[in-house]
């Protein structure tokens, strides 16, 4: 058996140091990444509001009003059956975009879970919204 005096290898500590660098800098960068996941979710909302903005004045265009508070979003969805009817009612919303609805009612009510120093310095603070009331669209005339 002959010893070999010019191998190369990795020693323990080496490679341990190395693992050490490589988590120290993904908490980092999880660390800053972790309020826009925050953000992000307030923007959808946001956007998710703003389509059914769009959707309810298109129906008004199309019908001359709005759906009645019986009737609410679902005349969006599910052609109505109370008064008034519409004349020219085509489904605005499909069964993909009737997620917005439930993530409207349960997603835009989470507070934010990020220090409001923290917030203020890395986006504009965008309005809070209650669950527990029933949701809302003004239109502009």
């Amino acid at each position: 058996m002959t010893l070999r005096k010019n191998q190369s290898a990795f020693t323990l500590l080496e490679i341990m140091l190395v693992v050490t660098i490589i988590a120290l800098l993904l908490g980092a960068a999880i660390y800053k990444l972790g309020g826009n996941v925050e953000y992000s979710r307030h923007v959808r909302v946001a956007a998710d509001i703003q389509g059914i903005n769009t959707q309810l004045k298109l129906y008004e265009s199309m019908n001359g009003f709005f759906p009645t508070t019986e009737q609410g979003l679902q005349a969006l969805v599910v052609q109505p059956g109370t008064d008034p009817k519409p004349t020219r009612w085509y489904q605005l919303q499909t069964g993909h975009d009737r997620r917005r609805l439930g993530r409207l009612r349960a997603g835009a009510a989470a507070r934010s879970t990020i220090e409001p120093a923290k917030a203020e310095r890395r986006r504009p603070e965008l309005k809070k919204v209650d669950a527990s009331q029933p949701i809302t669209v003004a239109l502009a005339a």
